[in-house]
């Protein structure tokens, strides 16, 4: 009888901690660390986003955070998007804006995009994120500077 109620108690508190973890997983954006809100350079941005890819997975290879930058007409954008989640089909999207003056990085928008592990960017005068499927997830209207 012992044996029976462990097994019950211990099959119950793996559900439990399946059930956190994929809570975790799916946290709204607003409880998410949602990176740097400024910074002086782009490196930092990276660092920063694999640190939390790092705190998410327990890991970073060379691949884990994607990165593009864009400059046209004294406008210049950063966008970097990594995939922080295990068993979860979803992308982290951070884009930035230089502000020339103030010479930092800003950030415009962080973006849970769902169904995805990659994005492509375009930039023109303003940037389009696309999720796999060529889906618009995400236009940002640039500033003129």
């Amino acid at each position: 009888m012992f044996k029976i109620s462990f097994l019950i108690a211990a099959f119950a508190g793996l559900m439990v901690l399946c059930c956190a973890a994929s809570a975790e997983d799916k946290m709204e954006p607003e409880k998410q660390d949602r990176g740097p809100k400024e910074t002086k350079t782009t490196a930092e941005i990276v660092k920063a986003l694999e640190e939390l890819h790092r705190a998410r997975l327990g890991q970073v290879d060379e691949y884990s955070v994607s990165t593009a930058e864009f400059s046209s007409w004294g406008r210049k954008v950063f966008v970097a998007w990594h995939c922080p989640y295990s068993g979860v089909n979803a992308t982290n999207v951070f884009v930035y804006q230089y502000d020339a003056q103030r010479k930092v990085w800003e950030r415009k928008i962080f973006k849970i995009v769902d169904h995805t592990h990659g994005v492509s960017v375009e930039f023109g005068d303003k940037v389009t994120v696309r999720d796999e499927s060529r889906k618009v997830v995400y236009e940002l209207k640039l500033l003129d500077e």
